[in-house]
């Protein structure tokens, strides 16, 4: 099966995978930002699997979401230049 692109940002949040989509601008970043940091403050697992572009793809009842090399570990919030963050190249989510 291909990959589709899809336009958002996806992180994992102890063993959940969780997929922020919609316009840019929306801050779908910000919202990420700001869930690492409230897991990181809490001791929580989390990780970036990737912002702004994935590539996503359903396999055996799961989305399996990557991002592309060439943005991987970027995070750009508008108005700031782009940052590095910790991430994980790739996530597998149940879907619901």
């Amino acid at each position: 099966m291909r990959a589709e692109n899809i336009h958002g940002t996806a992180l994992l949040i102890g063993e959940r995978g969780v997929l922020i989509t919609g316009p840019s601008g929306a801050g779908k970043t910000t919202l990420a930002l700001t869930l690492l940091d409230h897991c990181r403050a809490r001791g929580l697992f989390s990780r970036l699997i990737g912002d702004d572009r994935l590539l996503a793809v359903a396999h055996a009842g799961r989305l399996v979401c990557r991002v592309p090399a060439t943005i991987a570990g970027l995070a750009e919030v508008p108005g700031f230049m782009p940052a590095m963050t910790s991430v994980r190249p790739d996530s597998i989510t149940e879907m619901a």
